[in-house]
Formats: C-alpha cells, sequence, structure tokens
C-alpha cells in the first residue's frame, strides 16, 4: 500500500513484487491511496504537472516502471507514469483508493483556484471553463478505472468528496464510517 506518490508506485511495482515474493501461501493485495494521477493539461491548455513528470523520469529513467506498460509504449515510456495507460495490465488484485476529485490533480494538475461552493469560504466558487474541468475529473477517473474495476477480485472505492488520500489517520475516524 501506500499513499499518493506511494500510491503511484504500488500501481508501478505491485505486479513485480507479487513475482519476486512467489508466495506459497497468502496473495499479494495493492491498496493504493490516490496516485491514480491522470494525464491531463491545466485550465489553460499547458501541459504543466505532466511535463514535470517527464522531466524528473527523463533524467532518472523509466526502466523500473510497470513492465508491460513499457513493452506496450516502447518509444514513449512516459505514458507509464500513468496508470490510466496500463492498468488492464496489472493482474495482482488491488483496491484503489481515490477521490473522483482528487485534490492534488485539482491543484497541480488542472491549476484550478476555485473549488464548486466555495468549499467553506476557502476559495472561490468555480464557474464557466473551470467548473467544467471540476466537472470532467468525475467521467475521466471513471473511464481510467473501468479496465481495474472490472477485474475480478479488484475495485475501486471512490467518494465524490475532494480529498487527496483517503486512508491516512481516518482507519478510526468516526466522521467517516458508513452506517
Amino acid at each position: 500500500s501506500g499513499g499518493s506518490a506511494g500510491a503511484s508506485a504500488v500501481y508501478y511495482h505491485i505486479d513485480r513484487v507479487a513475482e519476486d515474493l512467489d508466495l506459497e501461501s497468502g496473495q499479494v493485495l495493492g491498496l493504493p491511496d490516490a496516485g491514480f494521477f491522470l494525464d491531463l493539461k491545466d485550465k489553460d491548455g499547458v501541459d504543466c504537472w505532466p511535463a514535470q513528470m517527464k522531466s524528473l523520469f527523463d533524467l532518472i529513467g523509466y526502466k523500473d516502471l510497470h513492465a508491460g506498460c513499457l513493452e506496450r509504449f516502447p518509444q514513449e515510456p512516459w505514458r507509464c507514469l500513468y496508470p490510466e495507460n496500463y492498468v488492464g495490465l496489472i493482474s495482482t488484485p488491488m483496491l484503489a483508493l481515490n477521490s473522483f476529485y482528487d485534490s492534488s490533480e485539482l491543484t497541480y494538475t488542472l491549476r484550478l483556484d476555485c473549488c464548486p461552493g466555495g468549499c467553506g469560504d476557502k476559495q472561490p466558487t468555480c464557474a464557466g471553463h473551470e467548473l467544467d474541468l471540476f466537472q470532467a475529473m468525475r467521467e475521466e477517473h471513471r473511464q481510467a478505472w473501468a479496465p481495474l474495476a472490472a477485474k475480478n477480485g479488484s475495485g475501486v472505492w471512490a467518494p465524490s468528496c475532494v480529498a487527496h488520500t483517503m486512508a491516512w489517520g481516518r482507519w478510526e475516524d468516526a466522521a467517516w464510517e458508513v452506517p
């Protein structure tokens, strides 16, 4: 398991971990909490966050990302930074925790300076193009998660709250209990 960047590492490495452990009994299961970052342009059409990620991996290399994805995109290994491009190739069962409206993606990928409803007057209320981008996140995530959600033994728990990582410090939080 892992949260945020640690969750991205779960997607990148879960199959290799399961293969390396080669368990005689028991089972390897993944529990990524957030980290299913989409390859999206920001509100101004700039490839900001994805370009930063590509620059980093151009520097350190791509060889340790999901092997099946690297085989799928040998000329474009940067695509393997985004689980949407290979989640259907992951064979190890997992339960992904991720908000439909990940606050990290809203802030750092889309670079929105707003929140629908104003989020308790903490930010201006989204309108126009920014509201359209916010609302599109739900369907973009739903489509990207579809191969994982369809796998026997795997699934996605995706509430519609604005949040990034949902498990940290919340396992015993009564405000997060399901009645």
